[in-house]
């Protein structure tokens, strides 16, 4: 009995509990004045909302956080594009978002479709 609890304890102590989770990269691009990444992070026991940050310097800000509705980010000019697929299903953390960020205009589609949901980036893992 006390090899089962020793085990069962060396198990969840091994399960990831650490302060610092990874990031799993959807999409990241720059276009050499600020750089938008579009990632999640690694929760065991939880789902991860997306994050679509902008990175200019040294400052970061998140101008979208979402759970299961966004489908695609992409940048055309000093606008950025972020596709969501029927936002009323998920959660969707920021309701009113900024629109203008370090002089770049994000423009938000939410008529996305089933198939450019399913079709979006896996994440691959990094420190970013």
């Amino acid at each position: 009995m006390k090899r089962l609890i020793i085990l069962v304890l060396l198990v969840f102590c091994s399960c990831g509990f650490s302060q610092e989770n990874d990031r799993f990269v959807r999409k990241s691009f720059d276009d050499g004045t600020i750089k938008v990444n579009w990632y999640y992070f690694s929760y065991i026991t939880d789902l991860s909302p997306d994050f679509v940050e902008l990175v200019k310097g040294d400052s970061v800000v998140i101008v979208f956080k979402a759970t299961d509705v966004i489908s695609n980010v992409k940048m055309k000019g000093d606008t950025i594009y972020l596709s969501l697929f029927e936002p009323y299903r998920g959660v969707v953390y920021i309701k009113n978002p900024e629109l203008d960020f370090f002089g770049y205009h994000l423009l938000i589609d939410s008529l996305a479709t089933l198939e450019e949901f399913y079709s979006m980036p896996d994440g691959k893992k990094s420190k970013l």
